[in-house]
């Protein structure tokens, strides 16, 4: 069961830098087309811990584990996170989408890339990959330009 909200309450009341990025979505519950807060990134809180705590945080009720890939805990850059929390911010439709990112490939990576691709004269989309985590993040912009600032 998602319960992304609860951890985020009790990592915060334990005083621990945490972030669950939540965009809008149309609920079809019924008849009606509620808007609703939905974790961008279902089952994901992502925490800003020292290592030596990494015990303790995992034994938090409703936490199962830290996500891993090859064997070793994945860091998500500042960076990252603040692109998160821009796009989510300047765009509408956001979601994300499984991308295949090698170990090589996020070494070299200091920043996240920005393609911008144009869909139709009212509407662009872009596409930016977070390496660290393997997800793209696709967001669309009705009318005018995209412009991300830093």
């Amino acid at each position: 069961m998602h319960c992304e909200q609860k951890v985020v309450s009790l990592l915060t009341r334990k005083r621990v830098k945490n972030y669950c990025p939540l965009h809008e979505v149309k609920s079809d519950w019924h008849e009606w087309k509620k808007p609703m807060l939905k974790p961008l990134f279902p089952s994901f809180v992502f925490v800003y811990i020292k290592e030596e705590l990494r015990e303790e945080i995992k034994n938090t009720l409703g936490i199962l584990n830290f996500e891993y890939w090859l064997n070793e805990p994945v860091i998500i850059s500042p960076g990252e996170i603040n692109t998160i929390r821009v796009i989510l911010k300047e765009f509408h439709h956001v979601s994300v989408e499984k991308s295949a990112v090698k170990k090589d490939y996020i070494g070299s990576m200091a920043e996240t890339l920005l393609l911008i691709e144009k869909k139709s004269l009212d509407n662009k989309a872009v596409k930016i990959i977070l390496p660290s985590v393997g997800y793209y993040l696709v967001a669309e912009s009705r009318k005018g330009t995209i412009g991300l600032h830093r």
